[in-house]
């Protein structure tokens, strides 16, 4: 009982509501059409009954007359003729001299089906009645009824109110399945919205249509469809201002390293060297200035390093392909893991979202870095349908399933990769499974801009 509960609750609403509709409609056929047969058998079995005695009546009072006259030959005919237009098969008299004259005809063929006939419950009649007149008796009048064309007549008349009644129940059936589809066509639209909205489209809205009810639901689903996505477009419109301020910081400290510290260290360096020419062999100085020249090298490494890592400045002059290859390469110099990127002919990417594209990678590569325990990362960029789509895959562990069957995580890295992508108006897929590495996607708008 409980497995068909829970088949039954895993139907839809429609098909349930046609599976109720149909069975009510079905018993309601049923009782219907037993009724009326019930009450036509009942008429039908008084009728024939009654008919019998009647026939009966007549036949002897016209006996009666045509014997008293000895008009036997009247008689035949007579008995002839109301075997073949009466429900009698057989007529038989019997005259005071004890000859008899008898007439039977061969009846219909009875045409219902056995269970039909035990259902109708009427059973052939023989009935007999002497003849007498003014006190003479001219013999006894037998006739046999036979219920066959009685019989035939109700199963005729049972099959014609089935089929009525089946085709008024089909035409009731269709027209209520036709409201009712009708009635959840808005609910349906309203769960395929629904699913839009869940998978972060929420510029869906609904046509209203429907019953009063529905169409004040269809009004609040829209209504708060479009506040949430006016919020989450004034959210991304600060995300993106936010991307753009802490940029703009990253430039400014990348420069004033570059600039200020890069410089220093350079002039340090330069007098270091200096510094050790005129030293020439005393030998006490020398290595102390060796020692200050590799610490000077190291740190003006680590300016260098700091400046490319806040904000590399080929990122601005020659835009982001190049640099995102200048990144594999150093990436793989950096971590050892093997990285690949290949470019479709034809890639472009709009100017003002090159940051975004750029920091989306390089968090990528570096959870891939962290997390992954990879040997070998790719990087393909391509065009399809004036759409960027870069992808970065991974030979890496992979992530546990109940982090990518919802696209929910707990990661900051990933959480600022799908901020940048909606910022973009693309967005970011993530398709992982254990052991067998991450794929992720990023599908970006090339011919407007990237904000909201």
């Amino acid at each position: 009982m409980k497995h068909l509960q829970v088949i039954w609750g895993k139907l839809s609403l429609s098909f349930r509501v046609m599976v109720g509709v149909g069975l009510v409609m079905a018993l309601v056929g049923v009782l219907l059409i037993t009724n009326i047969v019930r009450s036509d058998i009942k008429m039908e079995r008084e009728q024939f009954s009654q008919r019998t005695g009647e026939l009966l009546d007549s036949i002897r009072i016209s006996i009666s007359e045509m014997a008293v006259v000895g008009d036997y030959t009247t008689i035949r005919q007579m008995l002839r003729t109301r075997v073949t237009d009466s429900m009698l098969d057989k007529i038989s008299w019997v005259d005071p001299s004890g000859n008899v004259i008898s007439e039977e005809l061969q009846g219909e063929l009875l045409v219902a089906p056995k269970w039909f006939q035990e259902l109708v419950g009427i059973s052939p009649i023989m009935e007999s009645e002497a003849i007498e007149v003014g006190g003479t008796s001219y013999g006894a009048i037998t006739v046999n009824a036979n219920p066959t064309y009685v019989i035939n007549r109700l199963y005729d008349r049972f099959i014609f109110g089935l089929v009525t009644t089946v085709a008024a129940l089909s035409i009731m059936f269709a027209m209520i399945v036709s409201i009712t589809s009708n009635a959840l066509r808005p609910l349906k639209s309203m769960v395929a919205a629904a699913r839009r909205i869940e998978t972060g489209d929420y510029s869906v809205r609904i046509e209203p249509g429907g019953s009063r009810e529905v169409r004040e639901a269809i009004s609040s689903f829209n209504s708060m469809a479009a506040k949430v996505n006016s919020l989450l477009a004034l959210q991304r419109k600060l995300a993106g201002r936010m991307e753009e301020v802490r940029e703009e910081q990253n430039k400014s400290i990348a420069r004033e390293l570059h600039d200020s510290l890069g410089g220093n260290l350079t002039m340090i360096k330069h007098g270091l060297d200096t510094l050790a020419t005129e030293a020439g062999r005393d030998h006490e100085c020398q290595p102390k200035i060796q020692s200050l020249l590799a610490l000077s090298e190291s740190t003006l490494q680590l300016a260098r390093g700091l400046t490319s890592a806040l904000r590399p400045s080929m990122l601005d002059s020659l835009g982001v392909m190049p640099t995102l290859q200048w990144y594999a390469k150093e990436f793989s110099r950096m971590t050892g893991i093997s990285c690949h990127m290949e470019l479709c002919q034809g890639v472009t990417c709009p100017k003002n979202n090159e940051t975004a594209i750029f920091r989306i990678v390089q968090e990528a590569l570096t959870n891939v870095a962290r997390h992954a325990n990879a040997s070998r990362v790719s990087i393909q960029a391509c065009l399809e349908d004036d759409h960027l789509v870069l992808e970065i895959a991974d030979n890496g562990v992979g992530l546990p399933s109940q982090q990518t069957a919802n696209g929910e995580t707990r990661s900051l890295g990933v959480i600022s990769m799908r901020e940048r992508a909606q910022y973009m108006q693309g967005k970011l897929d993530i398709s992982s499974a254990p052991g067998y590495g991450t794929t992720i996607t990023l599908t970006v708008p090339v011919n407007q801009r990237g904000t909201a």
